[in-house]
């Protein structure tokens, strides 16, 4: 919540707090309908183990949204003090309106300055903070500017990009030459296997970010040296193949004459 919440509606928070006995005919009392229903939500939240995007708690933005809005009706008798609070409140307001508008429409992949911005937030937090399979369409609408036909992907998703026209493999542990399509859980490592999976693409830098979550490289030809091509290739034989079969790819191997074999489990 402190990454994904405008630090506008943060400083109103403290101007409301600050400036209570200003603000005419209200008392705590009176605004606990939207005080307790706030913390009891997010104190339950905080007391269990999802803790996998910010829209599980989302309810409590309506109650603290309202909470804030009493400092419209902040009193100043002193002229000058009431302009200086006036300018702030003008600076706050178009403050959270930009945060809005300059993310507009990626409004999922939304990190405040104190992560650094939609840019360092993948440091922060992964999952439906960040990716959800949201920028599919923008990667096939950069790929067909490019020309590129083909791809080889680890999409955090169900859409298949085939869908668009585009011939895809899936994205394996080992490099193959051509562009590489990732979304940022994998690449960040949302699970323990993705982070040893794809080390060796975190160390590149990607030619494109068509969204927040999803970066697409260029993998050269003679960034690969012939040993790993072949394990890259025969791992990537494998995973197709798996997945024909409706099984999950576990292993694949090749022995000294070059011979892949793969290896599949059922899918639980």
């Amino acid at each position: 919540m402190f990454f994904k919440t405008p630090p506008a509606l943060f400083a109103l928070l403290i101007l409301v707090v600050l400036f209570w006995k200003k603000i005419p005919s209200l008392s705590w009392k009176k605004e606990f309908f939207l005080i307790i229903p706030f913390f009891a939500y997010l104190v339950f939240f905080m007391m269990n183990n999802i803790n996998i995007g910010v829209r599980h708690i989302l309810p409590v933005y309506p109650f603290l949204i309202v909470f804030v809005s009493k400092v419209v009706n902040v009193e100043i008798k002193e002229k000058m003090k009431k302009n200086i609070f006036s300018c702030c409140m003008a600076l706050l307001i178009l403050g959270f309106v930009l945060s809005h508008l300059l993310i507009m429409p990626q409004y999922l992949a939304y990190f405040n300055v104190f992560a650094g911005g939609p840019e360092q937030g993948k440091e922060v937090l992964l999952d439906s903070n960040l990716d959800w399979g949201q920028d599919l369409k923008r990667v096939v609408s950069y790929l067909k500017k490019e020309g590129i036909e083909e791809v080889n992907i680890k999409y955090f998703g169900h859409e298949p990009i085939e869908y668009y026209g585009i011939k895809a493999h899936e994205l394996g542990c080992l490099p193959l030459p051509g562009i590489a399509v990732i979304s940022i859980n994998a690449l960040i490592g949302l699970e323990p296997y993705y982070a040893e999976c794809y080390a060796w693409l975190r160390e590149k830098t990607p030619i494109a970010m068509p969204g927040y979550s999803v970066y697409v490289y260029d993998i050269k030809e003679e960034e690969v040296d012939e040993a790993t091509k072949h394990k890259a290739l025969c791992e990537q034989s494998c995973r197709e193949k798996c997945n024909d079969r409706f099984l999950a790819y576990e292993k694949s191997s090749l022995d000294e004459e070059n011979v892949c074999s793969c290896s599949c489990k059922k899918v639980e």
